[in-house]
């Protein structure tokens, strides 16, 4: 009943603004019925019939109702629960997360983040999810993460994709500048005590080194003074919000942006909703 309340107490309030965002968790019981849990898969299929007529009838007050449905996620209830079984079974609980692990398809648990990133598509502002039940076990999907996005930044900047994959090499300190990182039309390198890093075209980079490939790149047009603040920031920020990670390099004039090349779709949307431009997208598919 906790979530009829929930719905009597805040649905109101939203049709009087003509919008709002209504979430509710169950979990992928609602799909595959959990062995021994009886009140469980009948109160959360129950929930999920509840959203269904709640989207219907409220949709056209700018109102989306959603329902997220889990599956196994790697949190202290679970470890709990594996516990509880391993003294019930005589297994140990590294036994019980291993069963689980092999009814996922992806063959691993789902993490927090993760549930949080599937959530957020329903919260989106302009979300046009209007009644979904969310349901699986697998990592999680680019145009579901596009969506769980920061809310836009205050500075705005304009950006412009550079043509073609790049790769980062790497070698040991002490190693000589390869030639052949001259040949690309960009390239970076620098020099630790440690390490020797290079950034070039990735059709430059000879095969079989230690090489992270398929990256694309961004440029941030500048210039900017060395006093200006929060210029990576307002493009590292919201992309960290929705699990993208980033390589930076940075120039006299302007910093340049290295993504991957399956980040590509949610990394345009999130950075256009922070407010930012991105011009020559046409260039992505070269």
């Amino acid at each position: 009943m906790s979530t009829v309340y929930f719905a009597q107490e805040t649905l109101p309030r939203m049709q009087k603004n003509k919008w709002g965002r209504f979430l509710t968790i169950t979990s992928y019981s609602v799909k595959q019925p959990v062995e021994g849990l009886l009140l469980s898969n009948s109160l959360r299929a129950g929930v999920t019939g509840l959203v269904r007529t709640l989207a219907n009838e409220y949709g056209a007050h700018g109102i989306t109702v959603n329902n997220v449905c889990p599956g196994y996620t790697r949190t202290d209830r679970l470890d709990d629960l594996a516990g509880m079984m391993a003294g019930r079974t005589g297994a140990t609980p590294e036994e019980v997360f291993a069963g689980w692990k092999k009814l996922i398809p992806a063959g691993r648990l789902g993490t927090p983040e993760e549930f949080a990133a599937v959530g957020g598509i329903s919260c989106f502002r302009k979300s046009g999810v209007r009644e979904r039940s969310l349901a699986g076990h697998r990592r999680r999907h680019d145009e579901e993460l596009a969506l769980a996005r920061m809310p836009p930044v205050n500075r705005t900047l304009t950006l412009s994709v550079i043509e073609g994959l790049y790769a980062i090499a790497k070698f040991s300190g002490d190693a000589e500048i390869p030639a052949w990182a001259a040949g690309s039309a960009f390239f970076s390198v620098t020099r630790t005590p440690e390490e020797l890093s290079v950034v070039a075209a990735e059709a430059s980079v000879p095969a079989g080194l230690n090489a992270s490939r398929g990256w694309r790149m961004l440029k941030v047009h500048g210039p900017f003074a060395f006093s200006e603040n929060g210029v990576v920031a307002s493009l590292a920020n919201p992309l960290a919000r929705v699990g993208v990670g980033i390589f930076v390099i940075s120039t006299f004039d302007t910093d340049y942006l290295l993504v991957q090349q399956e980040e590509i779709p949610i990394v345009v949307e999130t950075l256009e909703h922070a407010g930012h431009r991105i011009l020559h997208l046409e260039l992505l598919n070269s």
